[in-house]
């Protein structure tokens, strides 16, 4: 849209140059400098427009980066959440299995100290055992020298 506005003016402009360079008159030196700073306008306001847009386009792309950025972050804050609500149910879990391995520690130490009083009381029913059987033999072998006198 610019561009035609431009263009339009410099046809215009140029037209008018040349209508009065058909007059056959002698342009003065004030002609040429106002034609000069005409021109020299002219392409400032071109580069004065395509910097705008130019600004206006990294502006854009900053704003739609920015927004995009903002957007992974959220996600990134959402994951970070998730990870500490899945850290903190691990944690739990953890401590829940402690407590399981004290108790069954606890457990395994009353079965071996059961388990070495039940080896002490039947090494002591055997060792007795032993002394009724040697007992027995003794009583056996009286009985027999008996029978046999």
């Amino acid at each position: 849209m610019l561009g035609r506005g431009v263009a339009i003016f410099l046809i215009v402009f140029a037209r008018r140059v040349r209508a009065h360079l058909s007059n056959e008159r002698v342009l003065s030196l004030s002609d040429y400098t106002a034609i000069a700073a005409t021109a020299l306008n002219i392409v400032l306001l071109v580069l004065a427009v395509g910097s705008l847009h130019v600004a206006i386009t990294t502006y854009s792309d900053a704003k739609r980066s920015g927004e995009e950025q903002t957007r992974i972050l959220a996600g990134q804050a959402q994951t970070l959440q998730s990870s500490q609500s899945a850290l903190d149910g691990v944690s739990q879990t953890l401590g829940k299995q402690k407590d399981i391995l004290e108790k069954s520690k606890q457990a395994l130490d009353l079965s071996v100290v059961s388990a070495v009083a039940q080896q002490k009381l039947l090494t002591e029913s055997v060792s007795s055992s032993r002394k009724q059987l040697e007992i027995l033999q003794a009583q056996w072998a009286r009985e027999l020298e008996q029978a046999d006198v």
